[in-house]
């Protein structure tokens, strides 16, 4: 059962290729090229569940739906962009160039998200894709990926964050994944911003050798 769900993902990655061939527009072929351009759009938090006890290093942790939008997801999204050297996104996913672009998401994260954590269960692909149509970000062309939070779990001590990979200008999935990572640190800020941290460091360790490797196989069967 392990497998199957660590392997999700590249059957996903898989199915996208057939699709893709009879298209002119990005397909996972760009993304494993060297000196792509990736347009980072954020964590996306309107799925997330809070779970457990929380508290600040000195203090109780407000995890009220007002505080969390107001203050803490903003936080999380700019910790990636102020500290970029650290988090290195460039490195993770083998970019030339990244795009930092997350007013959409920053937006998103601000709203009522009380509908949309009813609707989506990011476990399910149709679901994920059909959130990620709703997204409004317009772009003609170029690949974009986001951090969708599926979880972040006090009482277990991880995070559950969901990587996706779409083309901007249909929102077409191309790769998904699931990633499990741990937290560490005193504030919440940076407690929950290390879970990210790992998550990040997981594909630049991990997951993207794993992709390409996939991808390999699945284009040298197919020619």
């Amino acid at each position: 059962m392990r497998s199957i769900k660590n392997y999700f993902s590249i059957l996903v990655l898989i199915c996208s290729l057939s699709i893709s061939k009879h298209s002119s527009s990005q397909t996972l072929a760009d993304f494993f090229q060297k000196e792509k351009k990736v347009y980072w759009l954020g964590i996306d938090f309107t799925a997330a569940k809070m779970i457990g006890p929380m508290a600040e290093a000195f203090g109780a942790f407000d995890k009220s739906e007002q505080s969390l939008r107001v203050k803490y997801f903003p936080g999380w999204n700019n910790l990636v962009l102020d500290e970029a050297r650290k988090f290195n996104l460039n490195k993770a996913l083998r970019a030339a160039t990244i795009v930092y672009d997350i007013q959409m998401i920053t937006d998103l994260n601000a709203s009522d998200t009380a509908k949309i954590k009813e609707q989506i269960v990011l476990s399910d692909p149709v679901s994920l894709q059909a959130h990620v149509k709703k997204y409004k970000y317009n772009r003609d062309s170029g690949l974009a990926t986001v951090f969708i939070v599926d979880s972040f779990n006090k009482l277990e001590g991880k995070a559950i964050i969901y990587f996706v990979l779409f083309r901007a200008q249909d929102k077409q999935i191309l790769l998904q994944q699931k990633i499990t990572s741990h937290p560490s640190g005193l504030s919440m800020r940076n407690y929950w911003g290390n879970a990210i941290y790992s998550a990040i460091k997981k594909i630049q360790y991990n997951w993207y050798k794993r992709w390409k490797k996939a991808y390999k196989k699945q284009n040298h069967a197919g020619s």
